[in-house]
């Protein structure tokens, strides 16, 4: 009465260790490791971009002159290509919003020739945020896989223009990281300006001059 028993819960486990050899075939095939996903860090799954809507800012008002101010102003060493201008605050303050807001603004607009805006978040990979930069500057898909390639695409299209560049939640405090970033920015003209969104005060001395901390609105 009870044979068949034995041989359903065979057949569940035969099924069970098929499934299981199917999966470790797909680890090796993919080289993963153990503890790979534990290792991976989450970031958000919605990128900020450089759209914003038209509505009021509301209570970021002295923020906004505040930014527009450093960047328009002329303290930058007449040696200097462009000045960078840090936005510091802590998560959810607004810092992206406010980002925004300058990058469509008009009258900041009308004294730039070229735009970008390039979101970095946790990962700083030199070779990404390049294909990133050459995308925006061309505003055409990036096939390079070699950065000095990626550098001419991006100098040739900067060469003897004044830009306005957004890097957008920057967390990497390496020096040597961001000054390969700068390379291809060189050969622009005088008065571009780059614009930094941080939660990193150190991150925010490290890249800019310029600093401005965004509080809590009232």
């Amino acid at each position: 009465m009870y044979s068949s028993s034995p041989d359903r819960l065979c057949r569940k486990i035969a099924k069970i260790m098929e499934r299981y050899n199917e999966i470790a075939r797909d680890r090796d095939a993919l080289r993963l490791r153990s503890g790979d996903g534990e290792r991976r860090r989450k970031v958000s799954p919605m990128t900020p971009t450089s759209c914003f809507t038209k509505c009021r800012l509301h209570g970021r008002e002295r923020d906004m002159r505040r930014v527009t101010e450093l960047l328009l102003s002329d303290e930058a060493s007449c040696s200097d290509v462009y000045s960078v201008v840090s936005i510091v605050g802590p998560a959810g303050v607004g810092k992206t919003s406010l980002a925004q807001h300058i990058f469509g603004d008009e009258a900041i607009s009308s004294k730039f020739d070229i735009k970008m805006w390039v979101w970095v978040c946790q990962e700083f990979d030199a070779l990404k945020l390049t294909r990133k930069l050459s995308e925006e500057t061309t505003e055409s898909p990036c096939d390079f896989a070699d950065m000095n390639q990626m550098h001419r695409v991006i100098t040739d299209r900067l060469k003897g223009k004044r830009f306005l560049l957004v890097l957008d939640d920057v967390w990497d405090e390496s020096r040597d990281r961001w000054a390969s970033l700068q390379v291809p920015l060189q050969c622009a003209a005088r008065g571009s300006r780059i614009v930094v969104t941080t939660r990193s005060k150190k991150v925010a001395k490290m890249m800019a001059l310029k600093m401005h901390q965004l509080g809590v609105p009232v």
